[in-house]
């Protein structure tokens, strides 16, 4: 569950000044982007996706200007631990496709979305756990070091379990001028709703620095949930995640 939206991630590119490489595609038929990376551990809304060991992870996106709207397609991929962390036994990746449009209104660049999570060789009992899940977000850039990201994502069958889900959610990243390596601060706070007895509702939350090096980014986050790490087999409590990625 790569839940950084686009526009994000792309304020974060203006707030750091980080350049797109001669390896972009940058034409009329829009822009393709790629990166790569490992994690020490891959955690979605403060739950350990690989029972809290490391992961290989990578994406493509397109994206293009279309008048003052903005299209994009997208795909990403990380390594689970399908039956230790996710309780789906034969899934050993989590597949992400998505798809949505940028819009720019009063200042604000609105992101609305649609993403598919896809768990290829999951053969859980009695249910399927591939689903999709809308998105509507909107990021505001200040004072050219400041970017701030509410966002909403719902789902009607969240995991395949039957119910549905919200979570509401604030990104943040802050990238003082004049610092070396375009140093930028980052931080979330989210809160998981769900429409079961049988789903506890939870807020979780992660702060971090990123540094940017030679085309790689380095980042370290804290993150935690307000859960008992008991109840949850510790995939969800507090830690520390290192990442390396290589943007191409």
């Amino acid at each position: 569950m790569s839940k950084i939206t686009l526009t994000a991630t792309l304020a974060l590119g203006v707030l750091t000044s980080t350049a797109v490489t001669a390896q972009e595609t940058d034409t009329d038929e829009g822009m393709v982007t790629g990166n790569l990376a490992i994690t020490t551990d891959y955690v979605a809304r403060g739950f350990s996706q690989t029972d809290r060991d490391p992961a290989i992870q990578g994406g493509l996106d397109w994206i293009m200007k279309a008048g003052s709207i903005t299209p994009y397609l997208g795909t990403w991929a990380s390594s689970v631990d399908g039956k230790r962390a996710l309780g789906v036994p034969g899934a050993h990746a989590e597949l992400d496709i998505y798809g949505g449009l940028i819009i720019p209104l009063f200042g604000v660049d609105f992101d609305v979305g649609l993403l598919g999570y896809l768990y290829p060789g999951a053969n859980a009992e009695g249910f399927n756990p591939n689903y999709l899940e809308y998105k509507v977000a909107g990021t505001y850039t200040a004072l050219e070091m400041l970017a701030v990201t509410p966002s909403y994502s719902y789902s009607s069958n969240y995991f395949g379990l039957g119910y549905a889900s919200h979570y509401v959610n604030l990104d943040f990243a802050v990238a003082p001028p004049d610092l070396p390596l375009g140093l930028t601060f980052h931080g979330s706070v989210g809160r998981s709703v769900f429409s079961s007895d049988y789903a506890v509702d939870y807020t979780d939350y992660a702060v971090g620095a990123s540094i940017e090096v030679e085309g790689f980014s380095l980042s370290v986050s804290y993150t935690d949930t307000n859960l008992n790490e008991d109840s949850c087999a510790k995939l969800c409590g507090k830690r520390v995640v290192g990442k390396i990625q290589y943007d191409f």
